[in-house]
């Protein structure tokens, strides 16, 4: 008997809403042609693609008489909060201090991670965002929260 896997099916239909959007979004931009691109083509065509590979994930989560696979919450809670503290602390206390926090709550999901791990991972994440992103790459991103 058939059986859907609900993390590929939902996968697959976000991935389809998001195609969707992107290909019926630019419908009201001129196309163009492949010689000469108009602002609709590329969101159009990618859209169309994701449309196609979010419909083949929903399909291939069609399972036969395969078991579920165990669904790991401390890592899933861990990596989202994560993402969603360095949106909340990047414009309040920099890059480096918004980094450092989310690489400490993503070690967290990981059990066997001890303090030593954190705090190194934590500032080597920091650092490392730090050199790349403000002094090589120069981008517009307060570093520190005096900065702002």
């Amino acid at each position: 008997m058939p059986r859907i896997d609900p993390v590929e099916a939902i996968s697959g239909l976000l991935v389809l809403a998001l195609g969707a959007f992107f290909f019926f979004g630019s419908m009201g931009y001129p196309m163009g042609t492949i010689g000469r691109m108009g602002p609709g083509f590329v969101p159009h065509w990618l859209g169309a693609i994701s449309m196609f590979l979010g419909a083949v994930i929903l399909l291939s989560s069609l399972r036969i008489d395969e078991p579920a696979p165990d669904l790991y919450w401390r890592p899933l809670v861990a990596v989202l909060a994560s993402i969603g503290a360095f949106a909340l602390l990047l414009p309040r206390i920099g890059l480096v201090g918004a980094a450092l926090v989310t690489a400490a709550i993503s070690i967290l999901g990981n059990r066997d991670a001890g303090w030593r791990m954190l705090a190194i991972t934590s500032v080597s994440v920091a650092l490392i965002c730090w050199v790349l992103f403000v002094l090589l790459l120069r981008l517009p991103i307060p570093a520190f929260w005096w900065d702002l």
